[in-house]
């Protein structure tokens, strides 16, 4: 047997690896919890954060689904609701 698989043996036996994944998930839930705390203190940003995706789905997603639709193999709106999503998480995680 390993020394590392013994001492991660030991931990689950002591009960260390349960305490350090609960803390973890403490830590988990406590960042979410102040980054909820923080889009209901500023609702104008979250209205925006919101309402972009939309705007842009409707302006952009429309005019360039009806050019590129008929050619392009796969469905374009779900495709551009998915990378609109990605993106909107990304500018909300870089703007604090």
């Amino acid at each position: 047997m390993t020394a590392e698989r013994y001492t991660a043996q030991r931990a689950v036996a002591s009960g260390t690896l349960g305490s350090a994944l609960l803390r973890e998930v403490n830590a988990t839930f406590a960042i979410a919890w102040r980054e909820i705390l923080r889009a209901v203190k500023s609702p104008g940003a979250l209205a925006f954060t919101v309402i972009s995706p939309v705007i842009f789905m409707g302006i952009l997603g429309g005019s360039i689904s009806q050019n590129l639709g008929s050619g392009l193999p796969f469905a374009y709106l779900p495709f551009m609701l998915i990378g609109m999503t990605a993106f909107t998480i990304y500018q909300g995680t870089s703007a604090a």
